[in-house]
């Protein structure tokens, strides 16, 4: 708890007999663990949710810094609405687009047949493998990329899309996860655009997104 859920240091001394200290090391080498004078820190917060043990990065208020532009984000409101509405699709192929933490991807695998989950933040992509590592999971693929650029090989071959975009229309922050890069709704627009013909025969694409409203016409012109 102190280590995974609070962010507080741990003496190597009590943490190594719990552990094992060929574990330690491992987990050090991998960057989810760091030494820090003779005490052990957690880089990532691993916490249980849904059965799944799920890795994200602390809080400012935890560690005491500023979040990167490649900070992990937790399983949110909007996470868990996608994964309420997914259409679950048994021995299927799964795309997962920005993947995040992975909590979707390990989700999905517990039916699909094989998940394939990206992310153009590449620590996101290390906490969700290390998630479904320790959840089990051992059906899911991690590509680096940016939409459906690492995906080509999939094109019309999956049976259920999953994207939870991000959600935050404004200029570009310093959380990608937040803003992304694209100006306006232009990221789900893509999404809707350019994700059906990757889709199989009767499959599904789950996205949530948001549309600016510019003017007095009806809000639903955009969609």
């Amino acid at each position: 708890t102190a280590l995974w859920a609070l962010g507080l240091p741990v003496p190597e001394a009590e943490l190594a007999p719990l552990l094992g200290p060929s574990l330690v090391d491992r987990l050090i080498a991998l960057g989810v663990l760091k030494r820090d004078a003779g005490d052990i820190r957690a880089e990532f917060s691993v916490i249980p949710s849904d059965g799944l043990l799920t890795t994200r990065d602390f809080d400012a208020v935890i560690t005491g810094k500023p979040a990167g532009d490649d900070y992990v984000l937790g399983i949110g409101p909007s996470t868990r609405r996608l994964a309420a509405l997914m259409v679950p699709t048994p021995g299927g192929l799964t795309l997962d687009l920005g993947t995040g933490q992975g909590f979707l991807a390990i989700t999905a695998s517990q039916w699909s047949s094989r998940v394939v989950a990206t992310d153009v933040n590449r620590r996101a992509l290390s906490a969700a493998a290390f998630s479904a590592n320790i959840s089990g999971r051992t059906n899911i693929e991690f590509r680096e990329g940016s939409y459906f650029e690492p995906v080509a090989d999939l094109r019309g071959r999956c049976n259920l899309i999953l994207c939870n975009p991000p959600f935050v229309i404004q200029p570009s922050g310093d959380r990608v996860c937040f803003t992304g890069t694209e100006r306006g709704d232009r990221c789900i627009q893509h999404l809707v655009e350019e994700g059906p013909a990757y889709l199989a025969p009767g499959g599904w694409l789950s996205v949530l997104g948001n549309w600016t409203h510019t003017d007095e016409s009806d809000w639903a012109d955009t969609p």
